[in-house]
């Protein structure tokens, strides 16, 4: 029976659970991603790796009108334009660099950006008020919604400009 490795997340080999797995070499290792699956060469060096990506449902349909219902519990017009990054509060995850990169458009009308995560752990507090305050240091923080835990991503994505009814 071959020994498989499920992984979803990126690793350096450092943590102690890292270390304990990889006591003993899976026959392959199943990653959620190329990243993610780029990270592992030095927990089981040589070890086959494959790519399973998660299964993504249809878009659903929802009515114009519960899409500017979101957009009006955002505060956010139907003609501005909703830049979304929904993901976990992980500084790979590039939060920072996106927010930097809107600092570039700061002159420019009719933008917002939701940022669609809430912190798990400890060190995901601070990282979620590292990001707050980068906001401020922007001069972007009245265009970033910081919307925590979103719990259908999907019909917020749906939400954005390019999907509304003209």
């Amino acid at each position: 029976m071959p020994l498989v490795h499920w992984r979803h997340d990126a690793s350096d080999g450092r943590h102690w659970t890292d270390r304990w797995a990889a006591r003993t070499a899976p026959d392959r290792v199943i990653c959620n991603s190329h990243f993610t699956a780029g990270t592992f060469q030095r927990v089981y060096p040589g070890v086959p790796r494959s790519i399973l990506y998660y299964p993504a449902s249809a878009p659903g349909t929802w009515s114009p009108n519960e899409l500017l219902e979101i957009r009006r519990k955002l505060n956010t017009s139907p003609e501005t334009v909703a830049i979304v990054q929904p993901s976990r509060l992980e500084p790979w995850k590039g939060h920072r660099q996106h927010l930097k990169a809107l600092s570039l458009l700061a002159k420019a009308p009719d933008w917002v950006c939701w940022v669609a995560g809430a912190p798990q752990r400890p060190i995901e507090d601070r990282y979620w008020n590292t990001l707050q305050e980068d906001a401020h240091r922007y001069g972007i923080a009245d265009r970033v919604r910081f919307l925590g835990w979103v719990e259908d991503i999907p019909k917020l994505l749906a939400a954005r400009t390019d999907t509304l009814p003209a």
